[in-house]
């Protein structure tokens, strides 16, 4: 069973840790709410008062799968080594321990930053809290990266709480929770990146979501999809193969290969296009 510890400061940005803990609750993952303060209650940046199961003194971070800092200026402030000595030791003892996840979001990935443990990693955060990963960050809404997860804001925090229950529990679950939530916002990409283009994320990033987005034009897709690059070294090529669910029709695939990894999206986003065309065909309401 998938644990989770999230961290709970006076000023934590509301919905960053309601929404994440709640759809965390409904995919079967274990949460608790952990206070940074002597007393279990605290107040969130917006005046709302919650009420935490545990204090951080008190608690076994190790038997965590995962530890999440929510974000709000104010709360993110005081995870430091003076007011959070024994958080701040576990991140730097577990920095590279592949066993236990790293989850943030807004102004909180900076801490992981500041700790050093964003080497080699991509992330995300609030607009102007990059400063301490410059060379790690990513412009993107919600990023996964070895085993970090980070979003860079509370208008993210629904695709951020999907993208966890899909890559620590299962796709089918976070698809499953979205269903059942009659969730109907941003459309649950699930993408992987072989760390050989590691370098180039941005780009490919950008570039398979501006391809993706362009399936919307057909409105029988429905709003889940994967995309995988993979750089075959042998050969020198990359392969990038889709996947799109359609209404009533099941899943659409396509795969495609290429010296250049923007040529192979390319190519295999127009093979996911051509099949849309045809399946267009036998919808009434065209």
């Amino acid at each position: 069973m998938v644990k989770i510890g999230i961290i709970v400061a006076n000023g934590t940005e509301d919905i960053e840790l309601v929404v994440p803990t709640d759809i965390w609750n409904r995919a079967g993952i274990i949460t608790k709410l952990i206070s940074i303060h002597k007393k279990k209650n605290v107040v969130l940046s917006n005046g709302v008062k919650v009420s935490c199961q545990e204090v951080l003194s008190a608690e076994n971070l190790s038997k965590y799968n995962a530890i999440y800092l929510p974000g709000g200026s104010k709360a993110v402030e005081q995870f430091n080594s003076n007011i959070t000595p024994k958080l701040i030791k576990f991140l730097r003892a577990n920095a590279n321990n592949t066993k236990v996840r790293f989850l943030s979001i807004c102004a909180a990935t900076k801490i992981y930053g500041e700790l050093g443990m964003l080497k080699g990693v991509k992330a995300t955060c609030y607009p102007g809290c990059e400063s301490s990963f410059k060379s790690s960050y990513v412009k993107q809404p919600v990023v996964a990266s070895k085993q970090f997860i980070t979003a860079n804001g509370p208008g993210s925090a629904f695709e951020f709480a999907f993208k966890v229950v899909s890559e620590l529990v299962s796709p089918a679950m976070a698809k499953k929770v979205a269903k059942d939530m009659l969730y109907k916002g941003e459309k649950i990409w699930i993408l992987q990146l072989d760390e050989k283009i590691v370098q180039k994320s941005d780009a490919v990033l950008n570039h398979i979501q501006e391809k993706m987005d362009g399936f919307e034009v057909f409105h029988f897709v429905l709003p889940e999809a994967k995309a995988e690059i993979v750089y075959y070294a042998k050969q020198n090529k990359f392969t990038a193969r889709m996947n799109v669910s359609v209404k009533t029709k099941g899943v659409i695939r396509a795969e495609a290969n290429a010296y250049d990894v923007l040529t192979a999206i390319n190519e295999c986003a127009e093979k996911i296009t051509d099949q849309l065309r045809r399946v267009k065909t036998q919808f009434k309401d065209k």
